[in-house]
């Protein structure tokens, strides 16, 4: 199907070959349902493409909609949506990583490597963690911006307390506009995510496979701010982690 896809001239990446997969092994199975049951086979056709689309995207809500859009057949929502659902929640369970495993290449981090999970666990995270200095959800956005841009970071983490109650970027602004005169926790991005101080190599790995960030805050198990990992120093020392590994083992 791939070499039929690409041979077509037909610029799909997995899309095109998916739906081909997809809407051929449907209406087979249709036909061969429709000697017991009464089925049109292009129902389980459509159905069929949205499977194999979610399958091979792990995005059921958006393939459903792709091929609602693309055949018009909004009738059969209901269950192009549980399919699709269904089929990703099927993949997820039977390969649990290859969601991250994918989302890490497009970084080029191979984590197939046992070399490279080897290098990952012997980094030590909680020295990689810097001190950030938050900012408090009552400051003002006028305060937070000289804050923001003397910064290291494109985002600042808020605090209430000394608990992490949320993130506060530049993109936040264009709500600080819209709203006027509000501070921090009006227009802050809430309950953000972060990782314990006891994270693992691979808990920090797993993390940079979701996020497109430099910093990841960092806290404590009772929610206190401790700091903002350096993703670009936690890379640098498993790079050199690996590399002692390939030369010892070379």
């Amino acid at each position: 199907c791939l070499i039929l896809s690409f041979g077509s001239g037909v610029f799909g990446g997995v899309l095109a070959p998916s739906i081909f997969i997809g809407a051929f092994s449907g209406y087979w199975l249709g036909e061969m349902f429709n000697h017991f049951i009464r089925i049109d086979p292009r129902v389980i056709a459509l159905v069929g493409t949205a499977a194999i689309l979610s399958g091979t995207s792990r995005a059921p809500f958006r393939s459903s909609i792709i091929i609602m859009e693309l055949t018009h057949s909004y009738q059969l929502i209901l269950p192009i949506l549980l399919t699709s659902t269904v089929t990703a929640f099927t993949i997820s369970t039977i390969k649990e990583h290859a969601y991250f495993s994918r989302s890490l290449l497009h970084k080029g981090i191979d984590i197939s490597d046992k070399r490279f999970l080897k290098a990952i666990e012997n980094v030590r995270v909680d020295s990689l963690v810097e001190y950030i200095k938050p900012i408090g959800e009552n400051m003002t956005i006028s305060l937070a911006i000289k804050k923001l841009l003397s910064s290291p970071t494109r985002y600042l983490p808020v605090v209430k307390g000394e608990k992490l109650v949320g993130i506060f970027s530049l993109r936040d602004l264009r709500f600080a506009v819209l709203k006027g005169h509000v501070k921090v926790k009006d227009v802050m991005t809430e309950n953000p995510f972060a990782v314990p101080s006891d994270a693992t190599g691979k808990d920090i790995i797993r993390a940079i496979s979701l996020l497109d960030v430099n910093f990841i805050p960092v806290v404590g198990r009772d929610g206190k701010y401790l700091g903002m990992l350096n993703v670009d120093k936690f890379m640098k020392v498993v790079s050199t982690e690996y590399s002692a590994i390939l030369k010892a083992s070379s």
